[in-house]
């Protein structure tokens, strides 16, 4: 799988032909779960460029189902913009338990936009805010992990140094 500057495209042959798949465009974050394998579900992060004007937001989370071959929006509780914008997408390690993904919104640095940090604990349903990194830094790179001591942790590379998350485990649903 590859996203950038257009739509999302898969390949089945290591990478010698690569084919479309259906989606909003352009995409930026790509994650596939541990349970990737048997599930054949991932997400990835988008912002129209011209807007659509049928009341899909402007940027959000995609939800791939059948690796690829549908999608449906996974954006409750992000803000739907056109900046700032979800970019970076990080899944948990322990996602077969705990059903969590990070995501972070980016936008220029030119404007006053928060660079916010959230998560959704049911796979994309809702979205919930953490605040930003001190100082409000644009996230450049996101990972998650999971250790016995901390449980999930999120960590957000910005050009002000890289800021590790922590924060309280989801009451279960």
């Amino acid at each position: 799988y590859a996203g950038g500057l257009g739509a999302l495209h898969r390949s089945t042959d290591a990478g010698a032909t690569w084919q479309p798949l259906p989606g909003l465009t352009p995409t930026y974050g790509l994650a596939l779960p541990p349970t990737f394998a048997s599930s054949g579900i991932f997400w990835s992060t988008y912002r129209t460029v011209e807007g659509i004007g049928d009341g899909t937001p402007d940027s959000g989370v995609l939800r791939h189902t059948g690796r690829g071959d549908s999608w449906q929006l996974a954006s409750a509780g992000l803000p739907g913009t056109f900046d700032p914008t979800p970019r970076h997408l990080a899944v948990s390690p322990r996602f077969a338990i705990d059903s969590s993904l990070f995501t972070a919104l980016s936008g220029p640095v030119t404007e006053p936009l928060q660079h916010s940090l959230l998560r959704t604990a049911d796979g994309g349903g809702l979205w919930i805010d953490l605040g930003p990194a001190p100082g409000n830094p644009d996230v450049l790179g996101l990972v998650a992990t999971h250790t016995e001591q901390e449980g999930l942790a999120a960590h957000l590379a910005t050009e002000q140094g890289v800021w590790h998350y922590v924060g309280p485990r989801p009451a279960p649903t």
